[in-house]
């Protein structure tokens, strides 16, 4: 999926930034109802009014050391369509939240010896009730050591709004037993 690029100064280190995250959903939102590469509908655009999120939670927010694994493997996810797609998982981190602490994947769509971003798929608590039952994404960039994780950043695939869109799902390594109240949430948009 192509989003609004996530802006990230090395030199600034508090990890939430709410100026930043309202401008990058306002792109998103932008994004969605005006780009050609939009997955909603012309229906779905004339009723859209902006995704809905969580309201924004520097608890959500994390600067993390990941642990890079001494052999970045190859493996397959499946996808909403029922095919597969290979990705590289470079490593992994932990977070923690007063409700309890998690371990996500790390992953790239090829091997990379500096990568900038991550591409982490997950699946929390909160999928199905409050957010895409298949799961969310995050891409988390990878500075001076450290990954920036912002769940208020975490966004729905594109199969989330049009059957059109191969996406892939989240592994089951990636499913966390918290519920993560940040990022994009359910809207009444119907799939079309």
């Amino acid at each position: 999926m192509t989003t609004p690029d996530s802006t990230f100064d090395p030199t600034f280190d508090p990890t939430f930034d709410l100026e930043g995250l309202l401008e990058w959903r306002k792109q998103k939102d932008q994004f969605m109802l005006e780009s050609p590469h939009s997955p909603l509908s012309n229906t779905q655009k004339t009723d859209f009014a902006g995704l809905n999120y969580f309201e924004p939670d520097p608890e959500y927010a994390f600067s993390l050391e990941p642990v890079a694994y001494a052999v970045q493997r190859a493996v397959q996810i499946s996808t909403s369509s029922g095919e597969t797609r290979w990705y590289v998982c470079w490593g992994a981190l932990e977070f923690v939240l007063a409700q309890g602490s998690g371990t996500l994947q790390l992953y790239l769509t090829e091997p990379q010896e500096n990568p900038e971003t991550f591409f982490i798929p997950f699946k929390d608590r909160s999928s199905g009730p409050l957010s895409y039952g298949a799961g969310r994404y995050v891409d988390a960039p990878f500075r001076g050591g450290r990954v920036l994780l912002d769940f208020n950043r975490a966004y729905h695939p594109f199969c989330a709004y049009s059957p059109n869109y191969s996406c892939p799902l989240p592994p089951q390594e990636n499913w966390l037993e918290l519920e993560i109240l940040a990022g994009e949430r359910n809207s009444a948009l119907p799939i079309t």
